[in-house]
């Protein structure tokens, strides 16, 4: 889980949760994210496919700004938003995967 907020303690302005699954290979074979702030209710992508198998953060982190569908308000732009979404999936997406990898839970 990954989150920005403007001070520790505040509430996100967007934080992407991530769950990968890999093959023996460190092939991706399963990667979800949940989205909070970037929708008007939580947001779950499946972006198995646009990890791909190499895996390919970016393409996933580029398909999930494209997807979320963030308001406006006193604290960040919906541009802004869908900017930290795609910089978060990245983020978010790498650590689920190295733990994955690596075989820890947490």
């Amino acid at each position: 889980f990954v989150e920005v907020a403007r001070r520790h303690g505040d509430y996100a302005v967007c934080g992407v949760a991530a769950h990968v699954q890999t093959d023996d290979a460190g092939a991706v074979t399963s990667a979800r994210t949940s989205y909070l702030s970037v929708a008007p209710t939580p947001l779950v992508l499946d972006l198995t496919e646009e990890c791909g198998a190499a895996p390919d953060f970016a393409a996933a982190a580029r398909a999930a700004s494209a997807q979320v569908e963030p308001e406006a308000d006193i604290h960040a732009t919906a541009d802004y938003r869908r900017h930290l979404a795609g910089v978060l999936t990245a983020r978010a997406l790498r650590g689920a995967y190295d733990r994955a990898r690596n075989g820890s839970a947490a």
